[in-house]
């Protein structure tokens, strides 16, 4: 299973650097690797962020 995760990984990294991060390929990959590590009980580290609001006077340009 760990030749798989790895596997993974270095396609994902193929096909970010040939298709672009957002590419559905490069997507469908992601999700094969975290299946693959949810299956080994490797959960994937999950990164949320929110969007930080400009202070107004950023804002105000003109």
């Amino acid at each position: 299973m760990d030749t798989l995760i790895e596997s993974l990984k270095k396609l994902i990294e193929q096909s970010t650097e040939s298709l672009g991060a957002e590419s559905t390929s490069t997507l469908m990959l992601k999700q094969q690797l975290a299946a693959a590590m949810a299956r080994q009980g490797k959960a994937p580290k999950v990164f949320w962020m929110q969007p930080v609001q400009a202070p107004p006077e950023a804002n105000d340009k003109g």
